[in-house]
């Protein structure tokens, strides 16, 4: 029988990843302690689930071929920013609009709980930048990003997505702190 007709012309990493779909929600339900710390959680899942904006603003900056990829493409692909976190091939350039996209939630949070989770998925796209581009996009120290990352790990509402990226960049911070200046220049 035709692969490509058995399969819909998936291949199979998006054949395991359409799979997971499903378990996800089940694997991902929190436990938490009291309705504020579900409510953080709940929310913090269902924003990892969601998908990097094509808007103008979301990918100012980029260049015209990567404009119009971002604006046809980004939004049908349907990668999650969970996924996009936690994938070692997601660009550089998608790592810090996903963190410009959490710093803009964050502003405009209209609860305590909506800015800690935008924050959440702000320290997420740092560590992401950390260990798959030993790239740090912010002008946080690697001993103030390590603070900040303890801070976050200790969360019982953590999401694994994000709670799995930040201890493995609390860990590099934790090594790089005696040698805080980058080959490149910090970014804000």
């Amino acid at each position: 029988m035709d692969e490509k007709k058995t399969t819909f012309g998936l291949n199979a990493d998006k054949i395991v990843r359409f799979l997971k779909m499903g378990m996800e929600d089940e694997l991902a339900k929190p436990e938490c302690e009291n309705d504020t710390n579900l409510s953080r959680a709940n929310l913090l899942r269902d924003l990892l689930k969601d998908v990097l904006p094509a808007e103008a603003e979301a990918i100012k900056g980029t260049s015209v071929l990567l404009r119009y990829f971002y604006r046809e493409f980004l939004p049908l692909a349907g990668y999650s920013l969970g996924d996009l976190l936690n994938c070692p091939a997601t660009d550089i350039s998608v790592i810090k609009q996903i963190k410009n996209h959490a710093k803009e939630l964050s502003a405009k949070g209209d609860s305590e709980i909506a800015c800690e989770t935008a924050t959440t998925l702000y320290y997420g796209a740092i560590a992401s930048a950390l260990l798959f581009h030993n790239r740090k996009i912010t002008q946080y120290s690697f001993g103030e990003l390590n603070q900040s990352f303890s801070t976050i790990s200790e969360q019982e509402w953590m999401s694994p997505i994000i709670s799995q990226l930040i201890v493995r960049a609390r860990q590099l911070c934790r090594t790089k702190m005696g040698d805080d200046t980058e080959r490149q220049p910090n970014e804000s």
